[in-house]
């Protein structure tokens, strides 16, 4: 098996995605745009960037994901259609070992395969299905205008983007580095 399958990911948002709505933690949806056009963030303020996270999973999901990560709940999104997910690209496993991958874990992968998919089987038996255990992510930068400037589709359920390498990117693609 090639863990490095084949992925289609464009080079900026077309119209059809910026209009899409996503769903926020309110009551209205948001368009997928407020993603790179909103005010910012303010843990990468001085930088000029947003950093949100955007899941595949339910708007109760919103909470649940804040809670465990601490993750500021105004910058979680859900697209339970999957839509962005399909249109910037990202993949999905066809069974068990495609999601091993390679075997390289990124920093912040601290529990084997079986201790993650063990997690999330009890998360879907404490709390109810939370999406398609073999939905692989990814991570993007975007400018203003919905270029995509650096786009990483995960090849495995261990293969994340680290915080670290985030943290790169923001300095990389922020508004000091241009300056």
């Amino acid at each position: 098996m090639d863990s490095k399958k084949e992925t289609n990911v464009p080079t900026e948002v077309d119209s059809e995605l910026a209009d899409y709505l996503i769903q926020g933690s309110g009551d209205v949806g948001v368009k997928f745009r407020t993603l790179y056009e909103a005010q910012r963030s303010i843990e990468y303020k001085k930088l000029d960037i947003n950093l949100n996270v955007v899941g595949c999973g339910k708007k109760n999901g919103i909470n649940l994901f804040s809670k465990d990560t601490n993750f500021p709940i105004n910058r979680l999104f859900v697209d339970p259609d999957r839509f962005s997910y399909n249109k910037l690209g990202m993949i999905r496993a066809n069974g068990f070992s495609e999601l091993k991958g390679d075997g390289k874990k990124s920093q912040e992968t601290s529990s084997s395969l079986v201790g993650g998919m063990s997690w999330s089987l009890w998360k879907a038996i404490s709390r109810g299905n939370q999406g398609d255990v073999y939905q692989l992510g990814g991570a993007y930068v975007f400018d203003t205008t919905g270029k995509i400037l650096y786009s990483f589709v995960d090849h495995s359920a261990e293969g994340h983007i680290s915080v670290q390498q985030i943290n790169e990117l923001a300095q990389t693609y922020g508004k000091k580095a241009s300056q």
